[in-house]
């Protein structure tokens, strides 16, 4: 389905109803119990299963990941930082235990409605690469080549019930100019700024972080947990050419 179609068409406030639903105050979670002891995440691997969470197939919400900011949000008292503008609080509640994962429980649904089902389109082909910092971008490749890539800071790789998993943080703003890069490789439609406002302003108000872990101020991050398999890769994917010089 074409981007444009997918968010455009329908504008940001329903965007987020389509993707997330309506959400309010709702019962508290367990706060966090001891959580899984993690390890820096200096690694290069072709991922032969990439698993954000989601729903299963009895549609059940299912959540990967660890408590990322120490807070556990459960309503609008209880936030990590500022709700950006226009984004209800209720985005940035948390999953049982106080798990952080906005991209699997916000963005994965998204990305489900532009390129299908995610988990299964990007295992096999998709790379991660972080170095000992815990900094890097993972690679999300579908085998038609369509590249998507997640900028990654504070990643860390702990052993849980679910296998291997890997948490990071996402800067907000480095995510939209990434995107934006990428979709215009894809699509010559994209070229034009005003192409893109809706998703990125999309991407803004799903943010449920500080990368500071400023409270006092806008979230400007989106929390990742990933459970995956891999092997070991030398080379990195090449993003492919912008398509807007020959769309001029």
């Amino acid at each position: 389905m074409n981007l444009l179609t997918c968010f455009g068409a329908f504008g940001i406030a329903t965007s987020l109803a389509l993707v997330i639903g309506c959400g309010g105050q709702r019962e508290e979670p367990p706060c966090p119990g001891p959580q899984p002891v993690t390890q820096a995440a200096a690694a290069r691997l072709r991922l032969s299963r990439v698993d954000f969470g989601g729903r299963d197939a009895a549609g059940h919400a299912r959540t990967v990941g660890r408590d990322l900011d120490g807070v556990c949000t459960t309503g609008p008292d209880r936030l990590a930082c500022r709700a950006p503008e226009g984004a209800p609080a209720s985005l940035q509640f948390d999953a049982e235990g106080g798990v952080d994962n906005a991209f699997g429980k916000h963005l994965l649904p998204a990305f489900d409605l532009l390129y299908g089902r995610s988990n299964e389109k990007w295992s096999g082909a998709s790379v991660l690469d972080v170095d000992e910092s815990g900094d890097g971008t993972l690679f999300l490749l579908e085998p038609k080549g369509t590249m998507v890539r997640i900028p990654l800071t504070h990643a860390r790789i702990a052993e849980t019930d679910e296998g291997q998993t890997l948490t990071a943080v996402i800067p907000t703003g480095r995510l939209v100019e990434l995107f934006r890069e990428d979709a215009r490789a894809i699509d010559a439609d994209l070229c034009p700024a005003a192409a893109l406002v809706t998703i990125e302003s999309f991407f803004r108000q799903v943010s449920d972080m500080r990368a500071d872990g400023d409270a006092t101020l806008p979230c400007d991050a989106l929390s990742l947990g990933l459970v995956f398999e891999g092997s070991p890769v030398d080379t990195l994917p090449e993003p492919r050419p912008s398509l807007c010089r020959e769309k001029d």
